[in-house]
């Protein structure tokens, strides 16, 4: 019998990876999903929590195979230099920042975040990923370049929205998938399921036939184009958002991240989230609160201060 542990990004839970968990399943192999507190704590510390969590549940395995979403991936790889359980398996690595990315050395200047958001250090940009596996361990990268949010004015070549596809990539990889999806979708698609099963499978991605490989894309015909372009005007007039000053703000409860919203900020469970169609943000309380929001600036001013408090 063969399981998959499935680690979560920065600022997620083990329910985050519940669509690739599933889909996995469905091959006939056993799933973990445990939680680590990915933002208060470094990768170093995630690694420890996460041998105590799964420690004593993959004994019992033939194999166990690793699937790293973001964060999750750099945890995995420092698990396994620490620990490197005799039953290991294949590794694949979504998404995952192995030279770092920009936005935490932005993040690590915000007031406070340093602070209390240990793994900040661990995110921001490097020349050399430190977390290298040897040679025997098969490692497969899954990497995005759709941009979106941040992503399209920070960086300026191919990026996922939160991290660029020279940074995800590794030199102890054997084989890479680049796709056209964000940071934030690319766990919730069937392509990508179907790629973390054939390489665990295999040892190499295989595209499933009902999704194109990247040498089929086709190039999208006249109507598409001009479909794409009175669109992109549409959500240029709705970006306006983003310049928008401190709004007059009633509190209530919201419906959380999961649609429509890019985190751009967590302290505490006290989150700034920016609209990906009409770039306005909000501020979050812990329980989920709308208490302020505006343009990007003015919602960035409300933050700090009341984290601050």
């Amino acid at each position: 019998m063969e399981c998959v542990v499935l680690v979560h990004g920065f600022g997620r839970t083990g329910k985050y990876m519940k669509y690739l968990s599933k889909g996995i399943a469905k091959s006939g192999a056993d799933t973990i999903t445990p939680t680590v507190p990915t933002a208060v704590c470094s990768v170093d510390t995630c690694a420890v929590l996460l041998n105590d969590k799964i420690r004593g549940e993959i004994e019992k395995y033939e194999k166990v195979h690793f699937v790293g979403y973001s964060m999750g991936g750099l945890i995995i790889r420092r698990y396994l230099q620490e620990y490197n359980p005799p039953n290991s398996g294949r590794c694949v690595f979504i998404a995952t920042p192995h030279l770092g990315t920009e936005l935490a050395n932005i993040a690590g200047n915000l007031p406070l975040a340093a602070d209390f958001l240990n793994s900040i250090k661990d995110l921001r940009k490097s020349e050399n990923n430190k977390y290298v596996l040897s040679r025997e361990q098969e490692i497969g990268l899954i990497i995005g370049k759709k941009t979106a949010g941040l992503g399209k004015v920070v960086f300026d070549s191919l990026n996922d929205g939160l991290v660029e596809v020279e940074s995800a990539l590794s030199e102890d990889a054997k084989d890479v998938r680049v796709l056209n999806y964000t940071h934030h979708e690319i766990c919730h698609k069937a392509r990508t399921i179907g790629l973390v099963k054939s390489f665990i499978r295999d040892g190499v991605f295989k595209d499933r036939a009902d999704g194109p490989s990247l040498s089929e894309e086709r190039s999208p015909t006249d109507e598409e184009s001009a479909a794409a372009g009175l669109l992109k005007k549409g959500l240029k007039l709705l970006s306006m958002g983003e310049t928008l000053p401190a709004m007059p703000n009633i509190a209530f409860q919201t419906m959380g991240p999961q649609v429509f919203w890019d985190e751009l900020a967590n302290v505490n469970n006290w989150r700034v989230q920016q609209n990906m169609i009409t770039r306005h943000c909000r501020v979050l309380d812990p329980d989920g609160a709308r208490i302020a929001w505006g343009g990007v600036e003015a919602t960035m001013r409300a933050f700090e201060r009341l984290v601050e408090k």
